[in-house]
């Protein structure tokens, strides 16, 4: 018990807590992108950095459990694999070329991971409720990560395409024509 709460309850707030923190420092860190031409780069940005914020947070618990408590945890490991994604997606995930199509895949496969490590806990452990609980909310917060790391990816993917086209149209327009240039040679 941490600080006299049951088992899961002080986990739980530590989520909530590191929740808050990461969309607080996310919309405190990360300027509004309609200007750019991109509009979903700020949302998938401040997404990363909370799921970064939550998973570095838990990594470090994890890493507790593992080396000074001599627990197994799985999580060194899962959250381990989530913030080397969220690293990929605050260096390549929101510019252009293949990042963003990338991290659209990535991010919900390393949410997923560390989903189904706390399904895994939620299978293994019968009691307390109040860890269950902990494992169930984890479930779902990762889960719904996940979905939302899949939809802000796709969109932000798309609108890199679109606006990839119009750059290749620009530059058709503004490179030098050639027509006619042939018929004047012929005078």
């Amino acid at each position: 018990m941490a600080l006299g709460l049951p088992p899961g309850v002080m986990a739980m707030l530590v989520l909530l807590f590191s929740t808050v923190s990461g969309l607080g420092l996310g919309y405190g860190c990360i300027p509004n992108s309609d200007w750019t031409g991109l509009p979903s780069m700020a949302p998938l940005m401040r997404h990363v950095f909370t799921v970064f914020i939550v998973a570095v947070v838990f990594w470090f618990w994890a890493l507790w459990n593992v080396f000074v408590l001599n627990q197994p945890d799985l999580g060194a490991l899962s959250f381990a694999i989530a913030i080397a994604v969220c690293v990929h997606g605050c260096v390549t995930g929101a510019v252009r070329g293949t990042g963003p199509a990338r991290q659209a895949r990535l991010m919900p496969m390393a949410c997923g991971i560390v989903a189904g490590n706390y399904a895994l806990g939620l299978s293994l452990v019968s009691a307390p409720w109040t860890l269950q609980l902990y494992f169930a909310a984890g479930v779902a917060w990762w889960a719904f990560a996940g979905y939302l790391g899949f939809v802000l990816g796709e969109q932000n993917c798309n609108e890199h395409a679109k606006c990839q086209v119009e750059e290749e149209e620009r530059q058709a327009m503004q490179s030098p024509t050639t027509i006619g240039a042939a018929e004047d040679t012929e005078l």
